[in-house]
């Protein structure tokens, strides 16, 4: 047989069935990613809309000097990087997911981003949470 010439093989349709398995568990993984990505931006949003409303309680308990208690401003930026971080680590999970089914270097680059932002806030959140102990220390709640 000449060199360059190459027997041509007839597909098998068990390879093209696991061609189109492949497919759909990469479609199905994509959904699964939209929808982890989505519960991390609700979570997110949840905290931004609670850290909102105990704004407003603190801002108006300070105005009209009443009996309730609100958490000072300090306990509210925690709580809300607390929900921050949570709703990354959703994030990431979701861009874990896509990476694995598209891996590009854009998609890479975007986890690697996300990744980082994430170490980022946990580092301060952890001096945040000092900052709390602090607090608590010194004012006895």
């Amino acid at each position: 047989m000449p060199q360059g010439v190459g027997v041509r093989v007839p597909p098998s349709p068990l390879f093209e069935e696991c061609v189109v398995t492949i497919d759909i568990i990469g479609i199905i993984l994509d959904y699964v990613a939209l929808g982890i990505g989505l519960m991390g931006i609700l979570v997110i949003l949840w905290g931004v809309a609670e850290g909102c409303i105990k704004l407003v309680q603190l801002k108006t308990h300070r105005l009209k000097n009443s009996s309730k208690r609100f958490p000072p401003m300090v306990y509210i930026r925690y709580d809300l990087g607390l929900h921050i971080l949570q709703g990354l680590q959703f994030i990431i999970v979701a861009d874990i997911i896509h990476t694995f089914v598209t891996p590009t270097l854009g998609e890479l680059a975007i986890l690697g981003g996300i990744v980082l932002i994430r170490i980022g806030l946990g580092y301060f959140l952890e001096r945040e949470t000092k900052e709390i102990e602090r607090y608590r220390n010194i004012s006895g709640t």
